[in-house]
């Protein structure tokens, strides 16, 4: 995990699921179909740390529960959060448990004072976002594709 607690005005904002994949295009190899990272935002929606879970380095990788979530957002001093889990490319389609889930950790890290933004599921260079299927928020923005997947 790298945080980082100053003030840069040229770090990279983070303003929809967009940004978030284009920044892991360049950092993360296509090839990646195991493990997970987690973007933490400031308050301007900028990165300011970042952690990541990779089965090769890290072992066996479960999924990541709320409290955890909430551990890295205080390391980090993130008040938002945005998790991305690496998955082969016949795992791209977010199912009703992928977007249950989401909502979940999202109630239960609001209590805590911490938003969870997305949760992109990417393989290869291709994405998709599970905010993008809940009802808050599609009211909220128009979604890019009518499948909802993105190449990225």
């Amino acid at each position: 995990m790298s945080g980082c607690n100053g003030s840069h005005e040229d770090a990279l904002k983070i303003l929809g699921p967009e940004d978030a994949a284009a920044l892991l295009r360049r950092a993360v190899p296509g090839d990646q179909h195991d493990g997970e990272i987690v973007l933490g935002l400031d308050w301007r929606s900028r990165v300011c740390g970042i952690a990541s879970r990779f089965p090769g380095r890290d072992g066996a990788v479960p999924e990541l529960c709320a409290d955890q979530l909430r551990l890295i957002a205080e390391e980090v001093v993130a008040d938002v959060l945005v998790l991305v889990t690496f998955v082969v490319p016949a795992r791209l389609a977010p199912n009703a448990a992928d977007v249950a889930r989401f909502e979940g950790l999202r109630v239960e890290l609001r209590a805590s004072h911490v938003e969870l933004a997305d949760h992109l599921l990417m393989a290869g260079h291709r994405w998709r976002s599970i905010a993008e299927l809940t009802p808050l928020f599609s009211r909220r923005r128009p979604r890019h594709r009518a499948d909802g997947d993105h190449a990225a």
